[in-house]
Order: structure tokens, then sequence, then C-alpha cells
């Protein structure tokens, strides 16, 4: 890349999208090649433990954390389960009301 190392493109990526899978290669032989394939597959199937609730939240159900804009917002074991149970229940867009509601006052 003539303008600018793969690390800054990274961090300029993951400014607006922490989701997309980023591989970082070096020169590989086929069978290393087919297993960082390999990994990055199994990377994408777990992608259904992060859940992208829109307005900058992202939940990961596998670890119960939940993210506003990168950066953890602190949940109690109840609160977690709450919202775990929430996302797996009702749709997305009225869970993202009540977590835009709620994060203006506790946030």
């Amino acid at each position: 890349m003539p303008h600018t190392d793969g690390f800054s493109l990274i961090a300029k990526i993951r400014e607006t999208d922490m989701l997309t899978p980023i591989v970082i290669m070096r020169p590989l032989t086929s069978k290393k090649l087919k297993d960082a394939i390999s990994l990055s597959m199994r990377k994408l199937r777990s992608l259904d433990r992060i859940v992208d609730l829109g307005n900058g939240f992202i939940l990961n159900k596998e670890r119960s954390n939940l993210y506003k804009n990168g950066i953890r917002v602190p949940l109690t074991k109840n609160e977690a389960k709450l919202l775990r149970i929430l996302v797996d229940n009702i749709d997305i867009p009225l869970l993202l009301r009540l977590l835009h509601t709620n994060h203006k006052r506790a946030f």
C-alpha cells in the first residue's frame, strides 16, 4: 500500500467497524495459508455471538459484555442476563430504543 501501512489501515477501519474480521498475512506456505483461512472461517462462524445493536452498541453474548462505541459498559449479573434474554427474544429496534433511552439517563 503506497500511502499507509496495514496497521494504520486497520485502526481506521476499526473506528467505524468493530465486526469485520481482518486477516494479517505474510508470505506463507500453502498449508499455512489454508490453516489461516480455516481459522478465519471459524472466527466468522463465531460472529453470531456478537450482536450489533446499532447506535454504537455491541453485545458479546458469549461473555455478556456490552460496548458503546468500543467502550465497555459495566453490567451487573442481572443486567447482563436480562439483556441476553431481550436480545434472544425480542426485536432489535425495540431493544435499541430501550438502550438509547437508558443510555441518555445512565451514561
